[in-house]
């Protein structure tokens, strides 16, 4: 059984890219195979789905195993599917003292800050879904999530000044 061939079925068959104006999904890493010229007997891939509403996070994970399941199998291929990560999407106040210190912060740095959602997972997802209200600050990349991912050296510095702002907010 060619273990790349039933990962392929698989990968085809999963619903990929922005589903809705909330919920994503991506395949990102596929792994298999040794050599050019033998069958591989293993292969591996990541997915993830996400959304900014947690259940229809949660049901098109749960449809991705599914399809993963049935394709995998239906190929003849055995399969292991290992699920991580569940994290709730995080709404955090505009009024909150998060929000607020990076707002100040940007505004010294010269930047005018606005507030707007975004459907990737970040560590401040983790922390607030622990208790710990964290804002995520754009910090001026470009091509996000891409092979052509930049940063310009005067937007580095920027957020060097903002993050030492946010700090001294914070020690007041």
């Amino acid at each position: 059984i060619n273990a790349i061939q039933a990962a392929s079925r698989a990968i085809a068959a999963l619903e990929l890219g922005r589903l809705d104006t909330d919920t994503t999904a991506n395949v990102g890493v596929i792994k298999g195979g040794l050599i050019r010229n033998g069958v591989p007997d293993s292969a591996s891939f990541l997915a993830e789905a996400r959304s900014l509403v947690h259940e229809k996070g949660k049901a098109l994970a749960d449809r991705m195993v599914e399809t993963i399941r049935a394709e995998v199998e239906g190929y003849g291929a055995e399969v292991k599917i290992r699920v991580d990560n569940l994290c709730r999407a995080v709404d955090i106040p505009e009024d909150s003292a998060t929000v607020e210190i990076s707002k100040k912060a940007l505004k010294t740095v010269g930047i005018d800050a606005k507030t707007t959602f975004i459907t990737g997972f970040t560590d401040a997802s983790i922390y607030n879904n622990r208790g710990i209200e964290v804002a995520v600050v754009g910090i001026g990349a470009h091509n996000e999530h891409s092979m052509d991912e930049y940063i310009e050296v005067a937007d580095m510095e920027k957020a060097l000044r903002m993050i030492v702002e946010i700090l001294r907010l914070c020690a007041q």
